[in-house]
């Protein structure tokens, strides 16, 4: 082994010459000086082999690398280093300080707990014994059997919370600016009204003017209730919810990136709701998330959503099995409201209608439609809360045409001279009590 590293010292010149290489400062070429004292040493070098520096490859190179914006990343990709060294040592010396600190027992609802975040390229030893079982107070167990961890979540009694970046990434926006860019024409008159109704005592006149400003966010991340159900996973609970107007290319050669206003279901009153059914819930398009800029009139615990309400839930297609929703308008507008994030339940999933007529795909224009279709298929959570309510609704269908069948002379649903609409058309004023329009 000394003959052949000395041989290759002697004739590596040869790489210089070619233009290969102008020096061999390389880690590998580096360590064969030490491989023949290592044997002398410790034995015969058994199992030796590239995978720790592979492996520091992923941990050092890899994962800082994708934290960056792939801009200047050298330093982006030291400074991160440098700050995930600081916080394991801070996290070894809580560990060892105080075992039972981690978590506090007095960790009660709308107050934030952090969780380290699970490392998938981590072993399973190292990852899986943050917090013992029998140092979690009973009101967090179901959050630490939640299967995933939740880093800066905002709790919300026990089961409920939700999570927004630390750092704004649209501060100190104009009004004006806002409601143009995300088709919120009564931002403005809906955060006057909403701060008249939290400060109906101020000793100051409330107004909102359009040269004021807000912090936006482009979306919020959910974790709704549990349904109940046994198989539905924990994990499915998490939703984001995206508020993202349209942006321009930093590329001109590509497309602008297009605006994402997704839908939820709010709860009217999050204190009385219990999540079984459509009771107490309305659906909304959430247009605006911002926060209120800090001052003596800010009396809101929880960031704001400005909402466009759609019409509740009164209408029922028996063929798909699915609620009909249109949205909501008020003197010729959009219907819209200030609420807390807090009363956002879930996101959901509205389908188009878009009739008969054939659609271009080109000019199609989701904001122009006026009917959807509330699609309870889109996850099995969402399918679990309203399958009690769709299968009332069904036997009701099927009664009120066994009925009109009978009236008739004709089997239920077949040949009846009967319009589609009604056919198909189920009020909720003939559902039972149980199934308010809410």
């Amino acid at each position: 082994m000394e003959a052949a590293l000395k041989s290759f010292h002697q004739n590596k010149a040869v790489f210089v010459d070619l233009g290969i290489r102008t020096d061999f400062n390389i880690p590998k070429i580096h360590s064969m000086n030490h491989y023949m004292a290592s044997i002398r040493l410790f034995g015969s070098a058994d199992g030796f082999n590239t995978e720790v520096p592979e492996r520091l490859h992923i941990d050092l190179a890899k994962r800082a690398y994708r934290a960056s914006n792939r801009r200047d990343y050298v330093i982006q990709m030291t400074t991160w280093l440098r700050r995930q060294d600081s916080i394991r040592l801070h996290d070894h010396f809580l560990k060892w300080a105080s075992p039972r600190a981690l978590i506090d027992s007095n960790s009660l609802p709308n107050r934030r707990f952090d969780i380290l975040e699970d490392d998938p390229d981590t072993s399973e030893s190292e990852g899986s014994a943050f917090v013992r079982d029998d140092l979690v107070p009973p009101q967090l167990a179901a959050v630490h059997n939640f299967g995933r961890d939740l880093t800066h979540f905002v709790m919300i009694g026990h089961t409920r919370g939700y999570y927004l970046p630390a750092s704004c990434p649209s501060p100190n926006i104009q009004i004006a600016h806002i409601a143009e860019k995300h088709g919120a024409p009564l931002l403005a008159q809906s955060l006057q009204a909403y701060l008249q109704d939290i400060l109906p005592r101020s000793s100051h006149p409330i107004r909102v003017r359009p040269f004021d400003r807000l912090d936006v966010f482009k979306y919020i991340t959910i974790l709704a209730p549990a349904s109940g159900q046994q198989h539905t996973s924990h994990s499915k609970r998490l939703f984001k919810i995206r508020v993202s107007p349209e942006s321009p290319p930093r590329d001109a050669r590509k497309k602008s990136t297009a605006a994402i206003f997704d839908n939820a279901m709010i709860m009217d009153d999050p204190a009385t709701f219990t999540g079984a059914g459509i009771s107490g819930v309305h659906i909304g398009q959430i247009k605006v998330i911002f926060k209120l800029p800090p001052s003596n009139l800010s009396e809101a615990s929880h960031p704001l959503a400005y909402v466009h309400w759609y019409r509740p839930l009164q209408s029922f297609d028996a063929e798909t099995k699915m609620f009909r929703i249109t949205r909501a308008s008020r003197q010729h507008g959009p219907h819209a409201e200030i609420v807390p994030v807090d009363r956002i339940w879930r996101p959901c999933h509205l389908t188009p209608q878009w009739g008969a007529a054939k659609v271009a795909a080109p000019t199609c224009n989701v904001n122009e439609v006026e009917k959807f279709l509330l699609n309870r298929y889109i996850d099995l959570d969402l399918f679990d809360v309203l399958a009690n309510v769709i299968e009332a609704l069904s036997a009701l269908v099927f009664e009120k045409g066994l009925l009109l069948a009978l009236n008739t002379g004709a089997a239920p649903g077949v040949g009846l001279d009967v319009p589609p609409e009604r056919d198909e058309h189920v009020d909720m004023g003939g559902v039972p009590a149980a199934f308010p329009h809410g």
